[in-house]
């Protein structure tokens, strides 16, 4: 679905118990590439949530890459990090690297999101 619509280059990275970088951004979107994302998420649920050290490295990643055009990281969370003042200064670090950092909320409550990121959406149910 990406491919369609000209993203091909993006990196993928889970965080919850730890952060894993599952794609570069010059691996294919391929069934296989795909399963291991799945299995990697779900070896990255539970416990603390390391959102913080996930947008710090991807900014990172993202710095390597593309010099031109705006850069976005888009960060799928409920907003409850284990760490908030170090996630308000990975967002700092990717605005001063030129990265619009927005979370998509995910969850019952989206207050948390809302107060700790500046650029956020609320994902809708989905039936």
């Amino acid at each position: 679905a990406t491919r369609d619509v000209g993203i091909e280059d993006f990196p993928i990275a889970l965080f919850g118990k730890g952060l894993k970088m599952s794609k570069l951004p010059a691996d294919e979107s391929q069934e296989e590439n795909m399963l291991r994302l799945l299995l990697d998420a779900k070896q990255c649920s539970g416990g603390r949530s390391h959102d913080y050290h996930a947008i710090a490295n991807m900014v990172a990643v993202m710095s390597e890459q593309r010099k031109k055009g705006s850069k976005t990281l888009f960060i799928l969370t409920d907003g409850f990090s284990s760490h908030p003042q170090a996630v308000q200064a990975a967002i700092a670090l990717a605005e001063d690297a030129g990265v619009t950092v927005i979370a998509i909320s995910v969850g019952v409550d989206n207050t948390a999101v809302k107060s700790l990121y500046p650029n956020w959406v609320v994902a809708s149910e989905m039936i």
